[in-house]
């Protein structure tokens, strides 16, 4: 991944579960403000992570990355993104309504475009 993200200047990254594994690679996407669309449910139920304690969201996200908590085609999975909040601020970690709202706000980030949008 990290040659990847140093060769085409990626903005934005499905998942991005694996990238922990790489120093390098997380301290080049923290630098670039990468943002990572982050889908712990859908995660857990391919079989990325063994079980939903495993995901690396907060390790990702203690480490300053940029992240939008997503889910993966809510009609098949039936996991609204209603229910992943809940799981992964309520349920899972137990993060406080300051703590949420924090990684709410960051989430915001990566949402928008960087460069502008043109139509020929």
């Amino acid at each position: 991944m990290y040659e990847a993200l140093e060769t085409f200047n990626t903005d934005r990254i499905g998942h991005g579960v694996r990238m922990m594994e790489n120093p390098n690679t997380v301290a080049l996407a923290r630098e670039s403000g990468l943002a990572f669309e982050v889908v712990v449910t859908s995660n857990y139920q391919t079989g990325v992570v063994k079980s939903i304690l495993e995901h690396p969201f907060m390790e990702m996200l203690n480490g300053g990355l940029n992240l939008a908590i997503g889910t993966d085609n809510p009609s098949i999975l039936r996991v609204p993104l209603t229910d992943e909040y809940h799981l992964i601020f309520g349920k899972t970690w137990k993060w406080s309504t300051n703590s949420s709202k924090n990684a709410s706000w960051r989430q915001d980030t990566p949402v928008f475009c960087r460069k502008p949008i043109t139509m020929n």
